[in-house]
This record gives structure tokens, C-alpha cells and sequence, in this order.
């Protein structure tokens, strides 16, 4: 019967103890959107500029590297005639 309350009595307290907040979400999606730019590129541009990430995303056909392709760029599959955008 005492563990029973002691146990009560710890759990009481524990959930009655203040909280604070010690760090933020360590994720911002878009850290700057005022420098969020949609523009139009050749793909021949678009092929120089995506391996130095001066350019983030290319919709349009597909690109020739000069060199072979970047890891860190990868093809995904189109929405078809869909364009979904979110603000």
C-alpha cells in the first residue's frame, strides 16, 4: 500500500514540474524566402549550374552533364500536367 502512494506521489509530481523549452527545431524549411526565385534556365545551363547548387530544382528535359552525373542530384517522377505549389 505505501509503494502505491509513494509511486503516486512521484508520478503526481512529475507531471506537475514545469517544463521548459532548452533548444529549437533545428529545421527552418525556407531560410530566406525573399531569395526564393523561380526563373527560366536552358538546359544546358541548368546542367552546369545544378552539381555547384546555384541551382536547387529543374523541371524540363533531361540534362546533359558534361561530367558524369552528381551524386547528390537525383531524377524523380513528374506529377504529369499537375503543378502543385504551396504557400
Amino acid at each position: 500500500m505505501k509503494t502505491i502512494i509513494l509511486v503516486s506521489l512521484i508520478v503526481l509530481c512529475w507531471t506537475l514540474a514545469p517544463v521548459q523549452a532548452a533548444h529549437e527545431f533545428p529545421y527552418y524549411p525556407s531560410f530566406y524566402p525573399q531569395e526564393i526565385r523561380i526563373e527560366t534556365v536552358a538546359p544546358e545551363v541548368a546542367a552546369t549550374r545544378l552539381p555547384t547548387a546555384s541551382l536547387h530544382a529543374y523541371i524540363g528535359p533531361v540534362l546533359a552533364f558534361q561530367q558524369e552525373v552528381p551524386r547528390d542530384v537525383a531524377t524523380m517522377e513528374s506529377l504529369a500536367s499537375y503543378l502543385v505549389l504551396t504557400f
